[in-house]
């Protein structure tokens, strides 16, 4: 299943890419709609800065649909894989998950695009569930708790933001 999510930053660009993931945002963000935990495992920055990764371990919260806690459980849980290029001010992710990592697959990209108010920050995507019959309702409901989580994080990120824009002051 395709998605896009579209959010617009009244906040430069370069403001943004200074802090992401950073330690604050990162606890910031603690208590987003149906994430449990993330958990940073790896980070590094290129030699010539113009790219940077992250390797995040993540658990949902227990908002598992009930057909689905059979097979999963109550949590389900994965690893995030991020690369950001700094030129291109885009960010490719995938996510692999601890169970069904043969049936299960989920990336895309992270794009930010100048606006005259700040940047634009979309966020296109597939999720692909590839279980007979419940596959599809799985990705629907991936897909949604995506929405919620993006759009709880884009309220973090302007709050962030801006404490970083008044400290720049």
């Amino acid at each position: 299943m395709h998605f896009e999510i579209v959010h617009e930053f009244p906040f430069p660009i370069d403001l943004f890419e200074r802090h992401i993931n950073a330690p604050l945002l990162l606890e910031m963000s603690k208590g987003l709609p149906h994430l449990d935990e993330r958990k940073l495992l790896d980070h590094w920055t290129s030699e010539d800065g113009k790219k940077a990764g992250w390797k995040f371990e993540v658990w949902a919260r227990g908002d598992v649909p009930r057909p689905a806690r059979k097979a999963v459980g109550d949590k389900a849980g994965w690893v995030e894989e991020t690369e950001y290029d700094f030129d291109k001010h885009q960010m490719t992710f995938t996510t692999k998950p601890f169970i069904f990592t043969d049936k299960v697959t989920c990336g895309g990209t992270y794009t930010l695009y100048p606006t005259e108010q700040g940047f634009r920050r979309e966020i296109v995507g597939d999720i692909r569930v590839r279980i007979a019959i419940a596959g599809k309702i799985a990705e629907r409901f991936i897909v949604k708790n995506l929405r919620e989580t993006y759009d709880a994080e884009f309220e973090v990120y302007l709050e962030f933001l801006e404490k970083m824009r008044a400290e720049a002051k």
